[in-house]
């Protein structure tokens, strides 16, 4: 793939995370592409359904968690605690709850063609990395035993899903609270 193309496909993928965490998985596609910056014909040739764009945004997600999980790597063991609340900060602003919707199981018709198996199989990388986190998290007492990765990833879909319009219209939301206190009410 050409550079200005892969770079559009990025571009795109971005744009669909951030209005997935913003409103939803049912956006409108028109509006990923002008988020994007690119005209509707660029994203359907990059992503020619609704499943295979949100499979390209679950990639780009699951992706940047495995990066940011690496690069914390080195540091548990200098500083856990510091470690931990890099982990809950980088987790809540990829919003990994926006995929939650879309992955569930009662849409599995939406990814016949994309593939439903690459759902599951991002998923389960997801879950993979998040699980390693979790046990770093465990080992420097920073976390109750007794949490599962799945536990530990639909209570962090939970804060950092998108909220109704109605609710962002009339009070801020403070995502890195709401994340910050998640991960609180983890300790043992």
């Amino acid at each position: 793939m050409r550079a200005d193309a892969r770079a559009k496909r990025a571009a795109l993928q971005t744009a669909g995370a951030e209005l997935f965490a913003e409103q939803g998985t049912d956006v409108p596609l028109s509006a990923v592409a002008v988020r994007a910056g690119v005209g509707i014909g660029t994203l359907y040739r990059h992503f020619p359904t609704r499943g295979e764009l949100y499979l390209g945004v679950m990639e780009a997600v699951v992706e940047k968690v495995e990066a940011a999980a690496a690069e914390l790597e080195t540091a548990w063991d200098q500083d856990p605690r510091a470690t931990w609340q890099a982990a809950a900060h980088e987790l809540g602003r990829l919003r990994i709850g926006a995929l939650v919707e879309g992955a569930d199981p009662q849409r599995k018709a939406a990814f016949e063609e994309a593939g439903w198996d690459r759902v599951l199989q991002l998923r389960d990388r997801l879950f993979d990395r998040l699980g390693a986190l979790l046990r770093r998290g465990k080992e420097a007492g920073l976390v109750r035993e007794d949490l599962s990765p799945a536990q530990f990833y639909f209570g962090l879909a939970v804060v950092t899903r998108p909220l109704p319009e109605t609710v962002t219209q009339t009070m801020p939301v403070d995502l890195s609270w709401l994340v910050g206190a998640y991960f609180h009410g983890l300790r043992p």
